[in-house]
């Protein structure tokens, strides 16, 4: 979704519904719902603070603390002077299992110069 789409077109948040918390941790967690179902792709430019802060009606400070939240779980990067990038995948972990025993991921693989342990038969 760029900055040009129109405001109908985000799912309406309510600021008063759910657990006790801080607005920017409710818009986070509506923000992040938005992310994992979809509705934004993935390396789509997210829409900035203040156009959130214009669509959910919250102060711009609210807006920044809910897109930090989401960088801290990585659902999303920020490039400097470039933006905000959605950094998840939804079409990826669709059916997807969240247990893969057994399985290495990229930071799991031995350092070039560095034994691998998985793979060591001595």
């Amino acid at each position: 979704m760029s900055d040009d789409a129109t405001d109908d077109q985000l799912p309406a948040f309510d600021p008063d519904s759910g657990a006790p918390a801080y607005l920017y941790d409710r818009l986070a967690d509506h923000l992040a719902g938005l992310i994992t179902q979809g509705h934004f792709r993935l390396y789509e430019q997210f829409p900035g603070e203040v156009k959130l802060s214009q669509v959910f009606g919250v102060a711009l400070g609210t807006a920044r603390h809910a897109i930090e939240r989401l960088r801290e779980r990585g659902l999303v990067a920020t490039v400097r002077s470039k933006g905000t990038y959605v950094t998840y995948d939804a079409e990826a972990t669709c059916g997807e299992q969240a247990d893969h025993h057994g399985d290495r991921g990229p930071h799991d693989e031995a350092q070039p110069g560095t034994p691998d342990v998985a793979d060591d038969r001595s």
